[in-house]
């Protein structure tokens, strides 16, 4: 969060070193990802239509 005191011994030790560099977490968002994000969209959609359940439950 911004403004926010950071109270972590080893991120701070992390943050002064010249040979890190901290990104957001983006990791996931590549082709092959989002390929599978879609289609296990797709797939759950499939259940729901075809059995009436889903292993992929939201509450």
């Amino acid at each position: 969060q911004r403004g926010k005191t950071l109270n972590d011994p080893l991120l701070e030790s992390l943050i002064d070193r010249e040979d890190v560099i901290l990104t957001p977490h983006i990791a996931f968002y590549t082709s092959a990802a989002v390929k599978n994000l879609i289609f296990d969209a797709l797939d759950a959609t499939l259940d729901v239509l075809q059995t009436g359940d889903t292993r992929l439950p939201v509450n």
